[in-house]
């Protein structure tokens, strides 16, 4: 990742590729060499100088991480560099931990923690607070909304989100109450991310299959029940911790992390998966309504949108005041590039597989903290004292929308504890959790509810055509057009002409000898037609095999 915490610049990767893919140890050295000269540093600074570099590492759960976790810190420690060892940490709260110390160098936030076990706890020490303060900023209506929403299960995909989540007692466990029962942790027969986590629940729209593992030792008096071993029975509901899983209550609201905890999207029994998309528009809608509320009527709200972002969710962005959808080449880092471009205030990027944020600049929060008064402390962006509390007066309505008193500072205010709570570094699932959840108790919906008031998602399917040679198929306008083969070019386009709400396009994986197709339309069965249309033109005009 790059010294402020967000994603790593393009640029290196080929470097890094060429470093890792070395034949030997000196052409590995050979290659560090080069690249130090080139960018004007000493390989190895002179003995005695003061370290020259801190590197933040953390490691997930697999057997192979801590030998390779102490090679690194030995390379490091080679060339001069100074370690700061998180021990086991998710990837948000890696890039977390290293924004902060950057802008702690930089005079714009409190000094790291005196330890690196102390600094990994006030990540989660942040957005738990930061959700707190979200809504109590709100309002009561907020606070009581989020006590009395239906039962929330967080699947951790048997990853190192659990460190997080399934730890009795932690600061985000008690911030989310009763109501919260994770699942999927560690220490049981689970596999990473297998049949369960976001990549799983997002692909195939079934929920994940329940493993015991330690997580289970978090469920206790008012926890909702745990599902049966090996899957669910009957819609998912809560109930009394005696119940089963398909007794009466609630229905089951599930979030399910990747396994390192960088993605996440819910599954509800009424409206299946809601994913990255759901988070854009949400998001987005929410930004757009409080700066008009603020009286700020020149925000600049840049979304990025992928060819794989579904026409629908693209189509509720257009209607929004102040947002502009930008689009993006499919990947993260490609969204990042361009929400993070000069000229916008607020840039928001999800992938529909759930990895995404909302980034405020220090200019814009400089300017929400003047209308608000100076209310809104932070950790991520300012000189905050560090509590996140963003508090305002607690009388509003809980509604979400200008009328939850105090006008344009109550407005402003509520932006600057959204700012908090959203990782400002890089896409996270946890943090990300807790913003949905406050967010939809400020707005006072249910999941059914922010379904219906978002958007009516358009049907798609995504096939995978394994061809001779991938390099024949050519896109452009970030992949959403076939320039070549030529033939296939006019295929997609007729097949999409014939279909109500048709959208196709055909691009080359990045890593495999096949060709992705996506297909949407308003039907079901529509889509199903043009893909299969598509996937024909792609085997007769590309080779299929």
């Amino acid at each position: 990742m790059e010294p402020d915490g967000s994603m790593l610049e393009a640029s290196w990767e080929p470097l890094a590729v060429a470093i890792v893919n070395a034949p030997t140890v000196d052409a590995a050295v050979e290659l560090l060499t080069a690249l130090a000269r080139r960018c004007e540093v000493p390989l190895v600074p002179p003995h005695g100088t003061p370290f020259s570099a801190t590197v933040v590492i953390g490691r997930d759960t697999r057997p192979s991480s801590p030998p390779l976790a102490a090679a690194l810190a030995d390379a490091i420690a080679a060339v001069g560099g100074a370690v700061v060892d998180l021990g086991t940490a998710t990837t948000p709260a890696v890039h977390y931990v290293v924004r902060r110390r950057h802008r702690a160098a930089a005079g714009r936030g409190p000094p790291p923690a005196a330890t690196p076990a102390a600094e990994l706890a006030a990540y989660g020490t942040h957005f738990a607070d930061a959700y707190s303060a979200l809504l109590e900023t709100a309002g009561d209506g907020a606070i009581a909304a989020a006590a009395a929403a239906g039962p929330l299960v967080v699947d951790c995909a048997c990853g190192v989100g659990s460190t997080v989540m399934a730890v009795r007692g932690s600061s985000i466990a008690v911030a989310l109450g009763p109501r919260l029962r994770v699942i999927n942790g560690l220490g049981g027969e689970g596999r990473l991310n297998d049949r369960c986590g976001a990549e799983y629940v997002h692909k195939t729209g079934q929920l994940p299959v329940v493993y015991p593992t330690d997580a289970d030792a978090l469920a206790g008096d008012g926890a909702p029940p745990p599902p049966v071993l090996g899957g669910w029975q009957g819609p998912p509901r809560g109930g009394d911790a005696d119940d089963s899983a398909a007794g009466d209550g609630d229905p089951l609201l599930v979030a399910s992390l990747d396994g390192d905890a960088d993605r996440l999207v819910f599954h509800h029994p009424a409206v299946g998966v809601l994913d990255g998309d759901r988070f854009t528009v949400l998001t987005a809608a929410f930004v757009a309504e409080m700066a008009a509320a603020a009286g700020i009527e020149d925000v600049a709200i840049g979304v990025a949108h992928t060819a794989y972002s579904n026409g629908a969710a693209a189509e509720a962005l257009r209607a929004t005041p102040g947002v502009v959808v930008l689009p993006a080449l499919t990947g993260v880092k490609y969204q990042e590039a361009v929400v993070r471009a000069p000229g916008l205030d607020v840039g928001i990027y999800w992938e529909p597989n759930g990895h995404g944020t909302v980034l405020f600049t220090d200019t814009f929060l400089d300017r929400l903290r003047e209308i608000a008064g100076g209310e809104g402390n932070e950790n991520q962006n300012g000189n905050g004292d560090g509590d996140g509390d963003g508090d305002g007066d607690g009388d509003g309505d809980g509604d979400g929308v200008a009328s939850a008193g105090g006008g344009r500072c109550r407005a402003a205010a509520l932006l600057l504890s959204m700012a908090d709570l959203a990782n400002q570094a890089v896409g996270d699932g946890i943090a990300n959790l807790l913003l949905a959840d406050a967010l939809l108790a400020i707005r006072g919906w249910n999941p059914v509810a922010w379904a219906d008031g978002t958007y009516t998602p358009r049907a798609a399917v995504n096939v995978s055509v394994r061809v001779a040679d991938k390099s024949v198929v050519t896109t452009a306008d970030f992949d959403r057009l076939v320039t070549a083969p030529a033939a296939l070019a006019v295929a997609v386009e007729d097949a999409v002409g014939s279909v109500r709400g048709g959208r196709s396009f055909v691009r080359p994986s990045g890593t495999e000898d096949i060709v992705r197709v996506y297909a949407e339309a308003d039907e079901p069965a529509d889509a199903a037609r043009l893909a299969e249309t598509v996937v024909a033109a792609v085997k007769r005009t590309c080779v299929g095999v």
